[in-house]
């Protein structure tokens, strides 16, 4: 999903889309 901006961020938090969705990101 939206994982694509954050994982660059924080690859580590973003193991799953759920994590981002989470997140709002």
């Amino acid at each position: 999903g939206h994982c694509g901006s954050c994982w660059a961020f924080g690859a580590v938090e973003c193991l799953t889309d759920r994590f981002c969705v989470q997140l709002g990101v």
